[in-house]
């Protein structure tokens, strides 16, 4: 209201029904949930005073002080801009900016005096006692460190007076036993201690066994535990996202027994984490963060590529923390790799140069039968790689008659030929290819041998009939003369188809009979 009405505009005033700074209701400047002193517009050349502002919601603040690393502070300020001050007007009294709660840490008050010993005589102790109240620890200060209590022995303490025995008593004998002293730990286990005297006679030996002295052991329970914390670390920014970025500190929580202060040790971590916009330089709970969807980051580098040559590949990456995926937001769409082709180039082999890799071509051969010259070169690489003696190892050309000079056409491109050394690989094929003619030609004699063998079998029956021989008498010879001029003769003595049939051959100096002809 003070804002609203402080901008002396005649024609904007607060509405008591709305609690809003708006025009007059229905056009009536009069209306009465409707105010504003203000009739016509404020004179340019006139003073105005200042006015404050509303004030702003409380915010954590750093604490400036000798310590100020983790304290903080709520803070909430306003502004003179309602109105600011005009021509000479008076500027806005009072602070602009308003401090609570700030981190106080825990001190000790002094030392109090020490108090009586626990016995005037003998051994005794006496203490002392402070407490973390100097200021008290508040709004997540830090607690006290270091004891609450001191004891020392009474060494000023005479020692306790020999108790007088009446004259009558002539026997040693102990006295009773003194008071327990106090225990020398509150907790964790300590210890008590008691005196007795022996009264002896003068000129007698002591009394005997016994001790003066006696001790027992006292609050044995364990020692309630205290907790100490560090304090808070400086922010440190973590990632960033397009509209400001995220920030962590932290702080350690220490844990110690009273009774022993080395038994102090780590203990748990705790962090905190922020929002920081960059346009309003202001921060905010993480926590309270609405759902936020996962960005990308931009690219990193290009990695270096697998290969120098030949094709290769690289590789970059980006990551899905700009802003990280919050609540229920999405994650980031996409792939956080990229790769892409590098030094596709050719390797090339810097040894020799293509000349120095082979032989001189020989001379050109005469003429074959098919009326063509042919000339070869030898690779002089010992282990030449693909990218070596590349070419043909023999060239062919046209033998044409009247032509000096004949441009020659490769025919063939041979497999390369080593003009010095052995590899082991040739070595194994050599082998192998005199194994397989060896076995080739033992074969072969074996078959001949067979065959040779085959034709003097016992019986003299060949081994590829397949069924016994008859024997036959040989062919009777008949003279042409007989022949032509007896024909008659000899076909009324034996049918043609008999002889046909009865007909013999010899092979081998064996007869069979033609009609079994599945024999040959």
């Amino acid at each position: 209201e003070e804002s609203c009405l402080g901008s002396m505009d005649p024609y904007c005033g607060w509405n008591k029904h709305q609690l809003s700074c708006t025009t007059a209701p229905q056009r009536n400047p009069l209306s009465t949930v409707w105010k504003q002193d203000q009739t016509a517009c404020p004179e340019s050349n006139v003073p105005v005073d200042g006015g404050w502002s509303g004030w702003n919601s409380w915010q954590e603040c750093d604490q400036v002080g000798k310590d100020p690393m983790g304290d903080r502070c709520l803070c909430r300020s306003r502004a003179c801009d309602s109105p600011a001050p005009l021509n000479g007007g008076k500027p806005c009294e009072g602070s602009s900016l308003e401090v609570t709660n700030c981190t106080q840490n825990g001190q000790w008050t002094e030392w109090s005096a020490w108090s009586a010993c626990s016995q005037s005589c003998g051994i005794a102790v006496k203490s002392r006692r402070r407490t973390c109240s100097n200021p008290k620890p508040k709004h997540g200060g830090r607690v006290c460190l270091g004891p609450e209590q001191e004891q020392i022995y009474c060494s000023s303490n005479p020692p306790c007076p020999v108790p007088t025995t009446p004259a009558v008593t002539r026997q040693s004998s102990w006295s009773e036993w003194g008071a327990w002293s106090e225990c020398s730990a509150q907790c964790g286990g300590g210890f008590q201690w008691r005196r007795r005297q022996c009264h002896s006679p003068k000129g007698r030996d002591g009394c005997g066994g016994g001790c003066e002295s006696d001790y027992r052991a006292c609050n044995t329970h364990a020692c309630s535990e205290k907790r100490r914390s560090s304090n808070w670390t400086s922010w440190m920014r973590v990632n960033a996202t397009r509209e400001g970025h995220f920030e962590q500190r932290f702080r350690f929580t220490c844990r110690a027994n009273v009774a022993d202060d080395n038994l102090l040790h780590m203990g748990s971590i705790k962090k905190e984490e922020r929002y920081c916009h960059e346009t309003s330089k202001s921060c905010m709970d993480a926590a309270y963060l609405s759902n936020i969807d996962g960005d990308w980051s931009e690219w990193g580098e290009w990695s270096q590529c697998s290969v120098p040559c030949g094709g290769g590949v690289q590789l970059r990456e980006r990551l899905c923390d700009s802003p990280r995926p919050s609540g229920k937001g999405a994650e980031c769409q996409g792939p956080s790799r990229e790769q892409r082709d590098c030094n596709i180039h050719e390797c090339h082999s810097p040894p020799a140069a293509e000349d120095e890799e082979w032989t001189e071509w020989s001379v050109w051969s005469l003429c074959d039968h098919n009326n063509e010259q042919h000339r070869r070169r030898t690779c002089t690489v010992l282990d030449p790689s693909p990218e070596q003696c590349r070419g043909s190892t023999r060239e062919s050309r046209m033998c044409i008659a009247g032509q000096d000079s004949i441009a020659s056409v490769p025919r063939m491109q041979e497999t390369r030929e080593v003009s010095t050394g052995i590899r082991v690989e040739h070595l194994v094929g050599a082998c192998i290819a005199c194994l397989a003619l060896g076995a080739l030609v033992g074969a072969l004699g074996t078959y001949r041998y067979a065959k040779r063998r085959g034709g003097r079998g016992a019986g003299g029956i060949p081994k590829h009939l397949g069924t016994p021989l008859v024997q036959a008498e040989g062919n009777t010879y008949v003279p042409p003369s007989q022949f032509k001029n007896n024909f008659s003769t000899l076909t009324s003595t034996t049918s043609p188809s008999k002889l046909q049939r009865e007909a013999t051959i010899k092979r081998n100096g064996f007869r069979a009979q033609l009609q079994l002809d599945q024999n040959f």
